[in-house]
């Protein structure tokens, strides 16, 4: 292509495009005052201090319309292709002296530019936006990584609606839909912030494979003599999409519809039995939704609910006082109404709390109030980036107090913190009665408290060793002041003991830290632990029951209702053989967004509903209107039936013509 040449379309590719450009700023202009008139309405509701704090601790989606980058892009996209297709004129393209895939690249790059500042002048209105409110990089960051996957969608909207409005063919656009529909799904649902720090990568590569798209409907107006290695290889990419995000949302859609009812386990260790109680529902095939809640002994004796009830005097005390029921001793101790009802308490973890994005700032209270009640600080604090200090955030200016940061930092050392900080947590909650500040694991895996006592650090170290990485320190404080709260690492689980101030490892056993809900109850007797993994399984649900010393008295494994078992893994047989590779967004035990791909659990299933779909598509080529390629072939053997039904996709044209000729 010569220069002049390049600049004939460079030209054609302005005149199409600047009848409508102007709408581009506009939009952007939308965008930015719509998320800065949100962020300005919040601060002169509830101050800096307000603002920052709705921002860190409730997430509201205020830059939402950032979302028209993604009609920007598909206005790009019609801008350039609408006219393209108007009497046939992509047709004209192939008798001019340019190659066909030089002009096609000429408009698509011209395009893509214009996207790219589109979205580079977006993103500099959104971080403009968030350094006018002063917002640190722990706010900005996390918040970016929820308006980029919007950006990512606008490629792949861009290249799709180029496909869409070149093409007049009903099998192409079916494809463009197929492809398109579950990416615009999966970045542009709604949800807290990060969530696809991990994968924006992939999407990343997935939207700028979307160019494909577009160059397969263009060169598809070609004579199958004349399409080339790029129309095959276009073709190729196009199909593979279709066929994954088609295989994503129909997986999606069989597990909504073939999804047995869960079967709603409680299990609770009893004083008075001195073994589980369990209370569950029917579950699998069959199970009726409304059916009674079936209670009985983990020796399998039948209870009646009040009888299970009064197995378990310190969680249903209420309830035993009105029926006179209440025992005079519990465990052979005497304990009153009004002391069991404060006598315990309840925790529940799960991997979904750590695998998440982490905390963007935290909020170290007063521990000594002047008044009844706890109040809310004037500032945040951070981990220093190299983590070697903490840092306070003055909300009003964005600025680090240095001589606060420096007290902290110091007080933490003095106290024998040895930096850098592997782990923090604590509980900001100004409802609660007391304050214990936040907790602290330094490299060496020691714990230390730190508090601010009439605005000053108080910093001890706690006794014990942390092993493994921790995942989270989870603290709440409670009227009974047992614990301070709990640690979970990946290879044990401790419990930050408040009377004495001492790490105290319970005795769980192994247990995968990806993968798990933890209900912990504990009451002047007892303290049980519940343990189950988050996914469909025939795992079980495990049970410890322990002294208030951790000293364990009893164990039980409760195994999954069989009934619930047996449809589950039916189901996962029979996905296997419709689905023989897996696309999913998410991952069991993790709040963040993946990308997954995997094969089929089952593999005999699997390679059984691959060969039934090389024989249905074997059957259907020679009965049909076109003959298959190899490629052809090879997708179905490696995608299954998912890759025949996109196959017909795509000869919507041939099937409408015959139908017409018929």
């Amino acid at each position: 292509m010569t220069k002049q040449q390049l600049r004939s379309l460079i030209s054609k590719e302005w005149i199409k495009l600047r009848s409508g450009i102007w709408l581009l700023p506009m939009l952007l202009l939308y965008a930015a005052a719509d998320a800065l008139l949100a962020l300005h309405s919040l601060q002169r509701a509830y101050g800096s201090f307000g603002l920052w704090e709705t921002i860190v601790f409730r997430q509201p989606q205020f830059f939402g319309r950032y979302f028209l980058v993604v009609v920007c892009a598909v206005l790009i996209g019609f801008l350039q292709a609408w006219p393209e297709s108007q009497g046939k004129r992509l047709r004209l393209l192939y008798h001019t002296p340019i190659e066909p895939v030089s002009g096609i690249a000429v408009m698509l790059a011209t395009g893509t530019i214009l996207l790219l500042l589109v979205n580079i002048a977006a993103t500099a209105l959104f971080l403009g936006t968030m350094q006018w409110f002063h917002f640190p990089r722990e706010i900005i960051h996390p918040a970016f990584l929820t308006v980029l996957p919007w950006i990512l969608l606008s490629i792949a909207a861009y290249y799709s609606s180029v496909a869409f409005f070149s093409s007049g063919s009903p099998g192409v656009r079916l494809l463009i839909g197929a492809a398109l529909y579950p990416i615009w799904n999966m970045l542009g649902a709604r949800g807290a912030y990060g969530l696809y720090e991990h994968s924006i990568w992939i999407y990343g590569v997935v939207a700028f494979l979307f160019v494909f798209v577009a160059c397969y409907a263009i060169l598809h107006y070609m004579r199958h003599a004349a399409r080339g290695s790029a129309f095959v290889f276009s073709r190729m990419i196009t199909i593979i999409l279709a066929i994954c995000g088609l295989g994503s949302v129909l997986l999606a859609l069989y597990w909504k519809i073939v999804i047995p009812a869960d079967p709603h386990t409680l299990m609770h260790f009893s004083p008075v039995h001195r073994q589980f109680v369990i209370s569950d529902f029917p579950a699998g095939k069959g199970a009726a939704p409304d059916a009674e809640p079936r209670y009985r002994l983990e020796n399998g004796t039948t209870l009646s609910r009040e009888r299970y009830r009064a197995a378990l005097p310190f969680l249903y005390v209420r309830d035993l006082v009105k029926w006179e029921m209440f025992p005079e001793s519990i465990g052979g101790v005497a304990i009153s109404a009004l002391e069991a009802e404060r006598a315990w308490q309840f925790v529940r973890l799960s991997s979904f709390d750590w695998n998440s994005p982490p905390p963007m700032l935290h909020m170290l209270l007063e521990s000594n109030p002047a008044g009844a009640r706890l109040q809310k600080p004037d500032d945040f604090f951070r981990v220093s980036y190299d983590g070697y200090g903490i840092e306070f955030l003055t909300p009003h200016n964005g600025i680090i107090d240095r001589p606060k940061s420096r007290a902290f930092t110091n007080a933490l050392g003095d106290a024998g913190f040895i930096y850098p900080i592997r782990a923090v947590g604590g509980n900001p909650d100004v409802r609660k009665r007391y304050d214990v500040g936040y907790f602290l694991a330094d490299s060496a895996g020691s714990l230390f408290q730190m508090r601010m006592v009439d605005g000053k650090p108080a910093c001890r170290r706690l006794e014990g060793h942390i092993e493994g990485s921790v995942r989270q320190i989870h603290i709440k404080e409670h009227h009974r002041q047992e614990y301070y709260g709990f640690i979970v690492t990946d290879r044990a689980l401790y419990a930050v003991m408040q009377k004495d101030g001492a790490l105290k490892r319970i005795p769980v056993g192994r247990f995968n830290a990806d993968d798990l809900t933890l209900a912990l109850w504990s009451d002047i007797l007892y303290t049980s632990v519940s343990l189950e993994s988050t996914e469909m399984n025939d795992a079980g649900r495990s049970g410890i029951a322990m002294t208030p010393d951790f000293r364990v008295v009893h164990r039980y494994m409760q195994p999954t209702d069989a009934a619930y078992i047996e449809s589950v893994n039916a189901l996962k047989t029979f996905a296997a053989f419709l689905f023989p590779v897996q696309i999913m967004q998410d991952i069991s035990g993790s709040s963040f967004r993946y990308l997954q791909v995997r094969y089929a659990e089952s593999v005999p299933a699997a390679l059984s509903g691959s060969v039934f779909a090389l024989v249905l598509s074997a059957l259907i080529s020679r009965l049909g209107l076109r003959r298959r390629r190899g490629s052809d072939y090879a997708l179905v053997a490696v995608f299954g039936l998912t890759a025949v039904l996109v196959l017909l996709l795509s000869e919507t044209d041939e099937f409408l013509s015959f139908t017409r000729r018929n």
